[in-house]
């Protein structure tokens, strides 16, 4: 794959546990490095029975092959980009061997 595509900036983030002075604990998410990648929608359909509509909230992003991305659990971690975060649904390296990681996200909703 040529670096052009490449042009976005993808940051890992990691949820750990945070103590106060006091002895109280919170959740917090830490980035833990970025990484360039390129990202393109996936078409979802929803369906009403009357009428269907495109959902786009799912994003797949492609990055150069990595070992410290491939070997991270998309149970524990979150994805930052374009000041939205994401669920990782999967993380697929074996496709392109060594070339290659697809990652497929959930926008997550916000709450605010």
């Amino acid at each position: 794959m040529k670096i052009a595509p490449l042009r976005e900036r993808l940051t890992f983030q990691v949820c750990q546990i945070v103590q106060d002075e006091i002895g109280n604990e919170s959740s917090m998410w830490i980035s833990v490095f970025e990484r360039w990648c390129s990202a393109r929608p996936l078409a979802l359909t929803e369906s009403d029975g009357s009428a269907t509509k495109f959902v786009h909230n799912k994003v797949q992003f492609i990055l150069r092959y990595d070992k410290a991305v491939f070997a991270l659990n998309s149970l524990t971690i979150r994805v930052s980009f374009r000041d939205q975060i994401y669920t990782i649904d999967s993380i697929d390296g074996d496709s392109v061997p060594r070339t290659l990681i697809y990652i497929v996200a959930t926008k997550e909703e916000s709450h605010d």
